[in-house]
């Protein structure tokens, strides 16, 4: 049995049945439905059209330099673009603070990682002093 189809029931101390939950399954509305403004929309799109403006410069920069990238110089230099327009994206199309917040939590953690990870050729210098 997928996990996803178990229900979950609680039986309140007063006797009255919990409502049910299924496990896997967002919680709905009470049947009210989320619509996108026009001004929404419009302006996500811009965003989505400007990031992919901006990974394709990003990619003719790789070609034109003639730098030996390493796989994570290129993720750095890709993800943390992709991490960017991602989090204006989320916010633009007009989730809530609460809709969002996992996925700002994860974004900020990822754009953490690429941007103080060094790479292994980096000298860290010695902080001891010899007199």
């Amino acid at each position: 049995i997928p996990i996803g189809s178990v229900a979950l029931t609680q039986e309140p101390a007063t006797g009255m049945s919990a409502p049910e939950f299924r496990v896997g399954q967002a919680p709905e509305l009470g049947g009210a439905s989320r619509s996108w403004t026009d001004v929404e929309t419009m302006i996500t799109i811009c965003i989505l059209a400007f990031g992919l403006l901006v990974l394709i410069m990003q990619s003719v920069l790789c070609f034109k330099l003639k730098i030996n990238w390493t796989p994570f110089a290129l993720l750095q230099f890709y993800g943390l673009t992709l991490v960017i327009i991602g989090a204006l994206v989320l916010v633009t199309a007009g989730y809530s603070d609460q809709q969002i917040a996992a996925v700002i939590g994860l974004l900020g953690t990822i754009a953490g990682y690429l941007l103080g990870k060094t790479s292994g050729d980096a000298k860290v210098p010695d902080t001891e002093s010899s007199e």
